[in-house]
């Protein structure tokens, strides 16, 4: 998956402790469990019959205590059981649980945002999140996991007054200024995959996009 990555359960755990700026005995008291099994499943590791992967009342508790709305907590939780139920399943039918709430915007955007945000200053985190209804949610893409639409990507980039073509391509959308350097352009495809690393699907539109474009070019050339 071109600018995309899927994280692990015990990442993700651990991403959302640091997120949080707990140490594993601070996350093991808002969850209600033994510092050591926070431990045991950062690390993989565990002497006990049921083996590292927390129970879902564990998942559960911690999709509560790491979100501050209900939007945010719901797919928190969804992505969490997903990646337990990954973990515990065969390893052949593995791959059919992959979804799209396990994928993260393209790195290449996370830094470009990390960066306009002030390095993800908590307090200029939650005025951008609010003046753009994130629900909460902008700390979380800034982990690494949930996505943006098209749309509040160019939210986002009118809070932190930046371009909104580049925000765009960045975060591996087509906006009308690359439609029209498409439309003067044959490489711009190559191009733009080579800066954004945009997903195969993004691809697919610039190209069908440019196909049309030529086609049009072409009508109109023989009309004259």
């Amino acid at each position: 998956m071109d600018g995309f990555e899927e994280v692990g359960l015990s990442k993700l755990v651990r991403q959302l402790r640091e997120a949080q700026g707990w140490t594993p005995t601070q996350m093991a008291i808002h969850v209600g469990c033994a510092q050591s099994h926070i431990w045991q499943i950062e690390n993989e590791k565990s002497r006990g019959p049921r083996g590292w992967v927390p129970s879902e009342e564990f998942l559960r508790k911690l999709s509560v205590v790491c979100t501050s709305s209900p939007e945010g907590e719901a797919l928190l939780r969804q992505r969490l059981l997903l990646l337990r139920a990954r973990e515990v399943v065969p390893v052949e039918v593995r791959g059919y649980l992959s979804s799209s709430v396990l994928l993260s915007m393209p790195e290449v955007f996370l830094i470009r945002l990390q960066k306009d945000l002030g390095r993800g200053a908590a307090a200029v985190v939650a005025r951008v999140d609010g003046s753009c209804r994130l629900e909460g949610r902008l700390r979380f893409v800034l982990q690494g996991f949930g996505q943006l639409t098209a749309f509040e990507v160019v939210l986002v980039a009118n809070a932190v007054k930046q371009s909104v073509d580049q925000y765009l391509l960045a975060a591996g959308y087509l906006s009308d200024g690359m439609k029209m350097l498409l439309q003067e352009y044959e490489g711009c495809v190559n191009l733009l995959e080579v800066v954004a690393g945009i997903s195969p699907t993004t691809r697919r539109e610039l190209e069908d996009f440019r196909t049309r474009m030529v086609t049009m070019g072409q009508k109109k050339q023989s009309v004259r």
